[in-house]
């Protein structure tokens, strides 16, 4: 039996269309081709990819993000080393665009550098949440966590969770600067909770 992938002129081929002509002229579905490399017995890669993207809402590629591993397995043709490789490059890109607005907007004064630094993580989720984002005096970026996970439609947020996620915090940060437990800090917490 032959193989139907090989059969495609090599100006068809993904990852020579994506050599000759640039990302640019390469289809979601072949650039999916070039991340899973090889397709089943009796399917070619494209036609693997192009069942990743009819598993997707409305076959839009910009909810891959939300598709797990588990999800990945689940098409035939694709194992845990493919689904590894997929959300890894989900999450590169990912990573990839939260660079971009942070050194875009090193200066995080204004809600739409915040906005624009936490969006990619926030967008697909499928649960409200509620997180902080700790600036310098500078308003240079320290770091961002997640406090608290709502509902559906309603994030649970309150002052004492925001107060002691604050204390929290700078506690570890202190411990991991000098080694060593600041009982000051521990009478602090217990006094402000």
């Amino acid at each position: 039996m032959s193989d139907p992938f090989r059969s495609l002129a090599v100006c068809e081929k993904p990852r020579e269309k994506f050599l000759r002509h640039g990302p640019a002229a390469v289809t979601d579905q072949d650039l999916l081709a070039i991340l899973l490399r090889t397709g089943t017995k009796g399917q070619s890669v494209l036609d693997v990819s192009r069942q990743v993207l009819h598993s997707l809402p409305g076959e839009n590629i910009c909810y891959l993000s939300d598709t797990s591993i588990g999800d990945l397995c689940q098409i035939p043709g694709i194992g845990t080393d493919k689904a590894v490789t997929v959300c890894a490059a989900v999450e590169l890109g990912r990573r990839i665009s939260r660079q971009h607005v942070k050194e875009a907007a090193p200066d995080f004064s204004t809600p739409q550098a915040i906005a624009g630094y936490v969006m990619e993580d926030l967008r697909f989720l499928p649960q409200e949440q509620f997180g902080a984002v700790y600036l310098s005096t500078k308003n240079q970026l320290i770091a961002y966590r997640t406090l608290t996970i709502g509902t559906i439609n309603a994030s649970l947020a309150n002052a004492r969770v925001e107060r002691y996620s604050i204390f929290e915090y700078f506690h570890s940060i202190f411990n991991a600067i000098s080694g060593f437990c600041c009982h000051s800090f521990a009478k602090i917490l217990d006094f402000a909770f």
